[in-house]
């Protein structure tokens, strides 16, 4: 069963990227709290207002990279040195520079894989995670901000309306934290 945190929320939309970053300050200087946001392309400047920390995709791939490079490595050291050793123009069986290519390519091919594996396990992506809409135009031309909602609903709804929103209604934050279940046809 997921785990789903449900949350009330005011969904605030905006239709362009500069009135959404001078919004977001808005927002933040009034100290409310934002659960998240939603942009058709990638807005410069929005991990800073957010405080956003880093990502460790970087420290994922040096590990799939790494992981490949052992594997490349030792596969062929095993085949070989060990397994089936041939002297190949005369180059002692564990001839470590011809082994180059070969495990170069295994490490980049770990670290793209791996990364890409983590970045859709991480953002929930696979199968069975089912994603809430917020704003249907998210993806294509409006830009989506969340801000927790508590007992001052109305005084939120002005402020984004002041801060530049062409849209602004309640709503439920969603935080899943696991796959939901896959939905099960009964007879």
């Amino acid at each position: 069963m997921p785990l789903l945190k449900r949350t009330p929320c005011v969904v605030g939309v905006f239709d362009d990227d500069d009135k959404f970053l001078q919004g977001l300050r808005f927002v933040k200087e009034k100290n409310l709290n934002v659960l998240d946001t939603f942009t058709p392309f990638p807005v410069h400047g929005i991990e800073k207002i957010l405080n956003v920390p880093r990502s460790n995709l970087a420290v994922a791939a040096f590990i799939f990279g790494a992981l490949g490079f052992l594997t490349g490595l030792s596969v062929q050291v095993y085949m070989q040195g060990i397994d089936w050793p041939n002297n190949f123009g005369g180059k002692p069986p564990i001839a470590i520079p011809s082994f180059i290519p070969v495990t170069f390519e295994l490490t980049v091919l770990f670290a793209s894989l791996g990364m890409v594996g983590t970045f859709f396990f991480r953002s929930m992506l696979l199968p069975g995670f089912e994603p809430k809409i917020y704003d249907p135009h998210a993806t294509s031309h409006h830009f989506v901000v969340l801000v927790e909602a508590d007992s001052m609903t109305d005084d939120i709804n002005n402020i984004l309306k002041e801060a530049g929103a062409i849209e602004t209604r309640q709503d439920e934050y969603l935080e899943q934290n696991g796959p939901a279940p896959l939905p099960i046809k009964m007879k």
